[in-house]
């Protein structure tokens, strides 16, 4: 009886750990990185418009999209020959009003007390917002969404009480 306990064990054991094997690389291959676009691409359709387009240069993705009636780009960085990308930046531009421009004081307050985003002024002094994104090793649809939704937020927050709160001083 013992033995025929100890050998179950052993023998169930290692069916029970074999199966795990399939499950963890199942896991793995739901999640997304950015060496898939497409689904990169699917995820950002979720919160606007969105369209996967290629950079001449390197032929690097770059995805130019629309999230709370807001322009931004997510270009994909990391790439070798438009491929293979490890990492996501998310950017977006407003054009400055020449009468109030956007000081480097409003600027400098949202970076020191706001986490996600980092805001400067362009050579040209137009308020830009940009949010680094690492998935190198994949992160769930659910958190990719996360990050999305995060973005959106942010640039709305940035858009009210950086560029418009300049323009109606």
């Amino acid at each position: 009886m013992k033995k025929s306990l100890i050998a179950w064990l052993i023998y169930g054991g290692s069916l029970c750990a074999g199966s795990l094997q399939p499950v963890w690389a199942q896991s793995e291959a739901n999640l997304i990185d950015a060496s898939n676009p497409a689904a990169v691409l699917e995820v950002a359709r979720g919160f606007g418009s969105a369209e996967l387009k290629l950079r001449k240069e390197g032929g690097a993705p770059v995805i130019s999209g629309r999230a709370e009636g807001i322009r931004y780009t997510l270009n994909f960085y990391g790439c070798e020959e438009g491929k293979g990308c490890k990492n996501l930046g998310f950017s977006s531009a407003w054009k400055k009003v020449d009468e109030n421009p956007v000081s480097l004081e409003a600027i400098n307050a949202f970076n020191a007390y706001k986490r996600w985003g980092k805001g400067y002024l362009d050579d040209e002094g137009d308020p830009v917002l940009n949010m680094d994104v690492e998935i190198e090793h994949g992160v769930t649809r659910k958190n990719l969404g996360l990050v999305f939704e995060k973005w959106a937020y942010v640039m709305k927050y940035y858009q009210d009480q950086v560029v418009w709160k300049a323009e109606k001083n």
